[in-house]
């Protein structure tokens, strides 16, 4: 099992600290039915299949928010795309208000 790690990007001790590893601890070996293989020789990962929809998902978000990009950005391009001034300042506001809690500011 190889694992890489990237380390652009994190400068000091963090960058150091990425190059130390630790051996692997080999535990003693059992006779008969419990033999095991030693630690680390036969690694593996198993990812269930909630993480493949959650990818899935993902994958499928990204493609429609691109074509809604594309989608606005030929309206604007032929002159087409217009902007309810209320209704934006509305989505603003409330924005606003969600993310503070609607506390006051006064």
């Amino acid at each position: 099992m190889s694992v890489r790690v990237q380390t652009s990007g994190l400068a000091g001790s963090a960058a150091a600290e990425t190059k130390r590893a630790e051996p692997l601890l080999e535990l003693p070996a059992r006779q008969g039915s419990e033999a095991r293989p030693t630690l680390g020789s036969d690694d593996h990962i198993e990812l269930s299949s909630l993480s493949a929809a959650i990818s899935a998902a993902g994958d499928a978000h990204k493609a429609q928010r691109a074509d809604r990009i594309r989608a606005v950005g030929a309206l604007y391009q032929t002159g087409q795309y217009q902007v309810d001034s209320s209704k934006l300042a509305n989505a603003i506001v409330s924005e606003a208000l969600s993310v503070h809690g609607g506390e006051s500011t006064q």
